[in-house]
């Protein structure tokens, strides 16, 4: 049986996890180094070079024709809640929002890939929560990974893996007013992602040039400092001052008066991360919270193994959701139906009294 292979396109990388699609165990990872940068704006600008060195790669692994997913960049994923008509069935959801996509729903790229789960129904209203893509990056990615004879399959972006990584280790509260904070954090740069209540809410990428001409990563994926004269520490809390930032935007946009930063999530392939979680939590009134990888792996991994969790279709978890809210408005209607019923009769009969006080 082939495994199932992850992929991450980085700076000058390329990340890759292979996992038994049976029973989740990591049958490899390794990290492939490129002699020149690969991205450019954060968008693949040395095609070639990606296509032959993945070439090379599923053949030295023997995986050709394996179903591959890749991990999107962040920085171009658009997240925004909809509402959409009360009377769709959840079948035809899909449907209605590829109409309504770039038309009365507006997204800043010309065809979009999206996703969507459903908050919530009211009797006016579905509310809906999208997470968009460009189009196009998605079908770039798919030529790649048909060039080197690897089946397309799943793409999602790196903030949605931790999230899904992390309620599957039991680490997220889903209680009203209760936010959840994850940091993916790299050499030089950053994920910041908010959710609340199993969505996504608010997220934003931060990425240090400065940083970037500190840092050299070898051969064997390792990264070294290269400035011996500059304190890492103090770099690293000028990072920290971008997170302050976020917190401080989120809070006075987002959090109610009862509402709360109530989870911490950290990940990313920083050298010592751990360190680094010492520092935030010094920094902040937040103690960050590491996730458990298995068979070793380490933290950098933890964006594909969360990938590797996610299901082809929509979770019958929210399936269930929608149905058990459909139930809910049905009663409503119901008990209101009655109520409307019992004010007619009692209406009638109140006319028909003032009828009779009237022939008398």
């Amino acid at each position: 049986m082939k495994p199932s292979v992850y992929l991450q396109l980085l700076d000058s990388s390329l990340r890759y996890l292979a996992v038994n699609p049976r029973n989740q165990a990591v049958l490899d990872r390794g990290e492939v180094v490129f002699e020149a940068p690969i991205l450019s704006d954060r968008q693949v600008s040395n095609r070639p070079l990606v296509e032959a060195r993945l070439d090379a790669l599923v053949r030295e692994k023997k995986w050709r024709q394996a179903k591959a997913h890749i991990l999107l960049m962040d920085d171009f994923v658009v997240i925004k809640e909809e509402a959409v008509p009360p009377q769709l069935k959840m079948e035809e959801v899909q449907n209605y929002l590829n109409l309504q996509m770039n038309d009365t729903i507006r997204i800043p790229f010309d065809k979009p890939v999206f996703e969507y789960e459903i908050l919530g129904r009211a009797e006016n209203e579905i509310r809906v929560v999208l997470i968009a893509y460009p189009g196009e990056f998605i079908e770039e990615y798919k030529r790649i990974l048909k060039a080197a004879r690897l089946k397309p399959e799943l793409a999602d972006v790196s903030c949605l893996s931790l999230y899904r990584l992390a309620e599957d280790q039991g680490l997220i509260s889903k209680e009203e007013g209760e936010h959840t904070l994850i940091l993916q954090l790299d050499p030089y740069s950053m994920n910041m992602s908010m959710f609340h209540r199993d969505q996504p809410t608010f997220s934003r990428d931060s990425y240090s040039e400065v940083l970037a001409e500190m840092w050299v990563q070898s051969k064997d994926a390792g990264w070294r400092w290269r400035h011996s004269d500059i304190d890492r520490d103090l770099m690293l809390n000028e990072q920290f001052d971008e997170i302050d930032r976020f917190i401080s935007f989120y809070s006075n946009t987002f959090l109610g008066e009862s509402d709360q930063i109530a989870q911490f999530i950290l990940s990313g392939s920083y050298p010592d991360l751990s360190h680094a979680k010492g520092l935030l939590e010094r920094r902040f009134n937040l103690e960050p919270q590491l996730l458990e990888l298995p068979q070793e792996l380490d933290q950098s991994f933890a964006t594909l193994y969360g990938l590797s969790l996610k299901k082809k279709t929509r979770s019958g978890k929210q399936k269930k959701a929608l149905e058990q809210q459909d139930k809910q408005m049905k009663q409503e209607q119901k008990q209101q139906g009655k109520k409307q019923k019992k004010q007619k009769k009692e209406k009638k009969a109140k006319v028909e009294m003032q009828e009779e006080v009237a022939d008398d």
